[in-house]
């Protein structure tokens, strides 16, 4: 049977010309092994490339391959397949992707985390999880989607928090619009996460066993001395020490003076909806007429909020960053394509005056706080192709019934940015 070419530049059969050069145009910037000296995946990938598009640019060949491929007829001809070199197509280096993590999962079955040499693992890991390979996984099946993401998810029990955080940002980039699956890797990281931090304390405690006994053994003795006999006039007494010290208190982060401080000079002021507070700090939004992606967020009755949407992957640039009274609703129009999570910066009484860590400038005064949102599933998958483009509508929290779960930050981490 003849190759699928249109699979190997992702485009479907119908594809325009314009289509069909645009396509390989895009993948072979991506896979030029110019990008990539000396890896054989660059140069067979180019190879693949340059072979489809050749064919279908081609109107003969292309007519032919779509007869050949129509009538699934094939030539069982010896001679031929032993004289064509065989070239593996991206679903076999995927399929051979996958084997090689499966036995480095057998490898490691039942190993405490000192026994594993992370650093062989992360290796492999930040080969295949690097830009231009998750790219060819968006043009994989389902099916190959699924085996890869779970051969991989065993491995991170070996890592710290944050190097498993970094690798379930690439899983979910693999994972795409499928919330399905990005809910069964959170879940499944943090299954994995448990059953290795057990398995650490049994493998402790079998190799420290003597430590273990003596330790066990003392604090029998110690808890037999200090029962609470009343017929022992050895019983020990509790030292309570009085500190007549005035408690030295803390200085609190800017935004908690604010909710207990004097009324504010500015209390009643707003923005617009709509406005760009910190364009300042974050930059100058960022829009691309060519996309219809949009975001419409709803805001609730109680208090104003500044909405920044924020890229999940490097260069974790915040994009935009928009003003919305309570009570009021924004669109986020012409979104470039992208995974994004939204950042919030709640409160009351805009107060344009104050400068905050010596950059910021504006600040709420009262009922002033930070959240993010926090799940897998709340990721904004932002994806325009030939036939549709994304619309997310939003209802913040705190607003009840709202459709995006956050969690509480601080305001360095909701000004955090990468410089």
């Amino acid at each position: 049977m003849a190759k699928d070419y249109y699979s190997i530049l992702g485009i479907n059969r119908d594809a325009s010309q314009a289509e069909i050069k645009a396509a390989y145009r895009k993948l072979a910037l991506k896979f030029h092994p110019d990008k990539n000296p000396g890896d054989p995946f660059f140069e067979q990938m180019f190879r693949e490339l340059k072979d489809a598009y050749e064919a279908l640019s081609d109107t003969n060949r292309k007519k032919q391959n779509d007869g050949q491929n129509k009538s699934k007829k094939t030539t069982n001809d010896p001679r031929r397949a032993s004289s064509e070199p065989k070239e593996p197509s991206p679903t076999q280096l995927v399929n051979n992707i996958i084997s090689n993590l499966r036995q480095m999962i057998n490898q490691t079955k039942g190993a405490s985390t000192e026994q594993i040499k992370t650093g062989v693992i992360s290796d492999y890991l930040n080969q295949i999880l690097v830009g231009d390979i998750l790219d060819l996984y968006q043009f994989i099946t389902t099916g190959h989607k699924r085996d890869l993401v779970f051969s991989i998810i065993p491995l991170l029990r070996f890592f710290e928090q944050n190097q498993r955080d970094k690798y379930a940002t690439q899983l979910v980039l693999i994972a795409g619009s499928d919330n399905e699956l990005i809910q069964e890797i959170d879940k499944e990281i943090k299954s994995e996460s448990s059953k290795q931090k057990l398995k650490n304390t049994t493998s402790f405690l079998v190799r420290n066993w003597r430590l273990v006994g003596i330790i066990i053994f003392i604090a029998i003795v110690y808890f037999s001395s200090t029962g609470d006999d009343s017929s022992s006039s050895s019983r020990p007494t509790r030292r309570v020490v009085v500190d007549d010290e005035p408690e030295i208190k803390q200085t609190p982060d800017y935004y908690e003076l604010a909710r207990v401080k004097k009324p504010s000079k500015w209390k009643g002021n707003h923005l617009k909806t709509g406005d760009s507070p910190y364009n300042h700090y974050f930059g100058k939004g960022v829009y691309n007429k060519n996309y219809e992606n949009r975001v419409k967020i709803h805001n609730g009755q109680g208090t104003d909020v500044v909405v920044c949407l924020t890229q999940y992957s490097s260069p974790y640039r915040t994009i935009r960053n928009e003003y919305i009274r309570a009570g009021e609703s924004f669109e986020m129009t012409s979104i470039p394509n992208g995974t994004y999570y939204l950042k919030s910066f709640f409160g009351n009484d805009w107060n344009p005056d104050t400068l905050f860590i010596g950059k910021v400038r504006g600040f709420f005064d009262t009922r002033a706080g930070f959240s993010k949102s926090d799940n897998y599933s709340d990721l904004l998958k932002i994806e325009q192709n030939n036939y549709q483009y994304s619309i997310y509508e939003i209802t913040l929290y705190p607003v009840s019934g709202g459709n995006m779960e956050s969690e509480s930050i601080n305001a360095n981490e909701f000004f955090n940015k990468i410089e």
